[in-house]
């Protein structure tokens, strides 16, 4: 991993920049840029953003390029790209996004520019684990966070129930809630949605793993033996799992 960077185009408000791997100071330069040039243009040139360019294995170098604006700011976003292009549809995904931001209306689903990460294949280690306090709120609040981060799944905890829950890009309407417990569909909601009905499974994490890989999926949302609550465990860009539980 290289030391972090900070740009240095004149005028322009610095961004911290974070490489991973084989990735040229040329094509770190031309991501940054064009990353703080979208941030320009929608007002945002005095945000502290954080960019992360990290290089994945690949015939055509693929980049995964991640932007995060704060602190006060929850946006983000993430895509994948050749590192030859990886500037352009980098910048490209940011500008759509704050675009978008601006509406009502969350981002299209299926996403063309990010397919699901969904292959069978042998279980893959868990070498992320992010335990951290949920975001409490009503599944509106939850879907739209999960588009403002460019996530495909936020896990939360649904003040309608009390109950730990989850919602995710699937269905018809690109949206759709689980809850650890309860399966009763949510209250009129802004944000068009289906609910889950099937009951949340229970696994330990290494049964999860073992399902998901088997299976293809792009995440598993379960609960665990130890203390019923919800986990979510996904995919990651370098082919390994991360997984998220809830802290308190």
């Amino acid at each position: 991993m290289s030391a972090p960077r900070r740009s240095t185009t004149p005028g322009e408000q610095p961004t911290h920049l974070q490489v991973t791997g084989p990735v040229t100071d040329r094509e770190a330069t031309r991501i940054d840029r064009a990353l703080t040039g979208v941030l320009h243009r929608h007002g945002l040139g005095d945000v502290d953003t954080r960019i992360r360019v990290t290089a994945l294995p690949g015939p055509d170098r693929p980049v995964v390029v991640q932007a995060v604006l704060g602190p006060g700011y929850a946006i983000r976003t993430q895509i994948a790209a050749p590192a030859d292009f990886a500037a352009r549809v980098a910048a490209r995904r940011l500008d759509t996004h704050l675009s978008r931001l601006s509406g009502p209306a969350l981002r299209p689903w299926p996403d063309a520019a990010r397919p699901p990460l969904a292959h069978t294949g042998a279980t893959r280690p868990i070498t992320r684990h992010k335990h951290y306090r949920l975001l409490t709120g009503s599944p509106d609040l939850a879907a739209y966070r999960m588009d403002a981060l460019d996530y495909d799944a936020l896990l939360f905890l649904d003040t309608d129930t009390g109950d730990d829950a989850l919602v995710y890009r699937a269905g018809p309407h690109g949206v759709r809630l689980a809850r650890a417990h309860h399966l009763h569909p949510p209250q009129e909601t802004a944000v068009p949605m289906t609910m889950n009905p099937r009951p949340t499974p229970m696994f330990t994490d290494t049964e999860a793993a073992e399902r998901l890989c088997r299976y293809g999926l792009p995440l598993l949302f379960y609960t665990g033996p130890a203390d019923a609550r919800a986990r979510l465990l996904y995919r990651r860009y370098d082919g390994d799992l991360g997984l998220v539980t809830a802290a308190g």
